[in-house]
């Protein structure tokens, strides 16, 4: 652990930056300056490691919303919320779509620029999944796998304490974001706060040390990126993606207008298990393809 500790305090410096909504400061000061929304559509190209048939049949891709809105301003911090419901697209059954799960990622963050592309974060997040349209089980052997099928239905709620940092290799634009999130809580900070006080409120996380390191590079109106994000300890759970982007967002190059990427996820998954993963919903061992739209 103290090795890891100690590259973790060192990653920042050897390669800079940040991925999520939160790259670059706003230059409008005060309340509500303007955000980011954006629509995404993923669906499995193919799985990675084994899988539960019935996993195959009902969980195949993600509609997602996302929604990001600094709340206030200051010149030298911010206080900004995060929003992203995940709908987990299970195909067309019945002559209607199936949506087996939906998961809902809330997190509110406050953000200390020490220096143009070197930051402070403390967020509180939010994490919580739900079952919605149950699969349709007609015989015997599909009500003996979905009974085999562990499907998690729980609520994250982790403090986070990281760094961000952006840098420039001629090219190149390398950015991290890295942090830990060691403290659990039972409830969520903005709906709950007198429970803060509570010693019973508190617990540890499996998964402390959270990343999202990314690459890109802009070739006139178009952008290249590759992207690792996750978080780990014992154990790894992590997304690596590869995205082409146009209609340039100059101000947050997260925000392009049009992406199109291709991305795998899973780790420590297993053929029976939907994994539970605060950076990307719903999760399994499995090769995707999708698109998003910024406004």
């Amino acid at each position: 652990m103290p090795r890891i500790l100690s590259l973790l305090c060192l990653l920042p410096f050897l390669l800079g930056g940040n991925l999520t909504a939160q790259t670059n400061p706003s230059q409008n000061y005060g309340w509500l300056p303007p955000g980011e929304s954006w629509f995404e559509f993923n669906h499995r190209v193919a799985n990675t490691g084994p899988s539960a048939r019935l996993i195959d049949d009902y969980f195949r891709g993600e509609f997602v919303f996302g929604w990001w809105k600094p709340i206030y301003k200051w010149e030298t911090c911010e206080l900004d919320a995060l929003m992203i419901p995940y709908l987990m697209f299970g195909g067309f059954h019945d002559r209607r779509i199936f949506l087996p799960a939906f998961s809902f990622r809330g997190e509110l963050t406050f953000r200390y620029f020490l220096s143009p592309g070197f930051e402070l974060r403390l967020s509180n997040l939010h994490y919580s999944n739900h079952l919605m349209d149950r699969p349709t089980i007609n015989t015997l052997a599909k009500a003996t796998e979905l009974s085999r099928v562990n499907i998690t239905v729980d609520d994250i709620n982790l403090i986070r304490l990281g760094v961000a940092l952006s840098r420039q290799y001629g090219l190149w634009q390398v950015q991290t974001d890295v942090g830990l999130q060691p403290i659990r809580l039972n409830y969520w900070l903005i709906t709950e706060p007198n429970r803060l006080v509570r010693n019973d409120s508190y617990g540890s996380y499996e998964r402390p040390i959270y990343f999202n390191i990314s690459l890109n590079r802009t070739l006139g109106p178009h952008r290249l990126t590759l992207r690792y994000q996750g978080e780990f300890s014992s154990t790894l759970r992590s997304i690596v993606e590869l995205t082409y982007s146009t209609v340039l967002n100059t101000a947050q190059p997260w925000a392009d207008g049009l992406q199109v990427f291709l991305s795998y996820e899973g780790g420590n998954i297993a053929n029976n298990e939907l994994a539970i993963t605060p950076h990307n919903g719903i999760s399994r061992d499995w090769l995707r393809l999708g698109f998003r739209i910024f406004n």
